[in-house]
């Protein structure tokens, strides 16, 4: 039997997060959809929120981990009104940090199958 495909989406209580979560609820209602990020906006029955920080590699390797994902999705971004520092942070470093944390996750999954 096909292990069934799970969800994460790095920013999912933000807008485009938010709505891509709503979408893969509605689109494949049977996998496990998960959300991460700092602040959870919306609670919902429907998935599981875990707490994240995109610019730290554990936090963001035991959120992966942790949700069993097997696809990602970074829609993370700061507030128009974020300083440079901190868009940077998250854009840069916090994305750097995504795909390292996803190469970890894969090669964790891997090894077991």
């Amino acid at each position: 039997m096909a292990e069934l495909e799970s969800f994460a989406v790095i920013g999912g209580e933000g807008f485009v997060g938010q709505a891509l979560v709503q979408a893969l609820l509605a689109q494949h209602p049977t996998q496990r959809v998960a959300s991460l990020g700092l602040t959870q906006r919306t609670f919902s029955p429907h998935y599981r929120f875990f707490r994240t920080d995109i610019t730290s590699l554990e936090s963001l390797s035991a959120a992966l981990r942790n949700s069993g994902a097997t696809t990602v999705f970074h829609t993370a971004s700061p507030h128009p009104t974020a300083t440079k520092e901190v868009c940077e942070a998250v854009n840069v470093q916090g994305t750097q940090a995504v795909i390292e944390a996803d190469r970890k996750s894969t090669r964790l999954n891997s090894s077991h199958h």
